[in-house]
């Protein structure tokens, strides 16, 4: 029975993504509320303990939905090649290379 749920989870998820009127950042940040119920289901139906990392952790992922939810252009602006380019040489992004990086740097090693 879980799996047919969870497949027709991933169905319903798909099929979300052919919505025009819904940005693609909204069904991905409300598609990580799974997270939060598999960490209900997993205390509740099968007695894992409960710790303050996992509350901790399912609030990070509810503040991050509310807020891109919140957040989200309506009107998206097309993404083409050259604005890409555009995005990834800007500071942040390149911060972000840096960061990523360093981590699995740091983790491979």
């Amino acid at each position: 029975a879980g799996l047919v749920c969870m497949i027709a989870g991933e169905v319903g998820n798909l099929i979300s993504y052919g919505d025009r009127n819904t940005p693609t950042a909204v069904i991905t940040a409300v598609g990580c509320i799974g997270v939060v119920a598999n960490l209900f289901i997993a205390t509740v139906f099968l007695g894992e303990p409960f710790r303050f990392r996992d509350l901790f952790g399912g609030s990070l992922v509810v503040c991050g939905v509310i807020l891109v939810t919140f957040y989200c252009p309506n009107n998206p602006v097309p993404l083409s090649p050259e604005r890409l380019l555009q995005y990834m040489g800007e500071v942040g992004a390149i911060l972000i290379y840096i960061l990523y990086g360093g981590g699995m740097v740091t983790l491979f090693f």
